[in-house]
């Protein structure tokens, strides 16, 4: 994160304010991936970008409470973050359950579930995965073919 700030102060320092405000968009569309063990811990996997949106179900107030809106989000990682091998040494999707926050930071991470949809075949260079995740936190993305990014 140190690292982040640094180049980002730079871009800043350097009169880049759309390269920094790209960068920003950037830095708030990607995600950290982790696998959950059986003992229940949680390990840092990969980075993922959130890369599309849909909603879901919109707010709606009720005699209780106001009931968020619900949005899907779809997220591009690395297949081998989501990947392990098997008795036979052949890659297969994890079975310890995925995560994804977007806190770098402090000891209480707000994890979010999240479902492998697609992997790639990476014994044929298709090191791909596309995760999705359900919340009712408005998420920034970034659109695949943006040619600013």
């Amino acid at each position: 994160m140190f690292k982040l700030i640094l180049i980002f102060l730079f871009l800043v320092q350097a009169g880049l304010s759309e390269t920094a405000q790209e960068f920003v968009k950037l830095s708030n569309a990607t995600m950290l991936v982790f696998k959950q063990s059986s003992s229940g811990s949680m390990e840092m996997t990969c980075t993922a970008t959130l890369f599309c949106k849909k909603k879901l179900a919109t707010s709606v107030i009720s005699t209780t409470a106001l009931i968020p809106v619900v949005m899907s989000y779809q997220l591009l990682t690395a297949a081998h973050c989501v990947m392990e091998s098997g008795p036979d040494n052949k890659q297969a999707i994890t079975k310890n359950p995925i995560f994804v926050s977007s806190d770098e930071e402090g000891s209480s991470k707000d994890f979010i579930r999240a479902s492998v949809d697609k992997v790639g075949k990476t014994d044929k260079g298709f090191d791909l995965a596309v995760l999705s995740i359900t919340t009712d936190r408005q998420l920034d993305i970034v659109e695949i073919g943006d040619e600013k990014l």
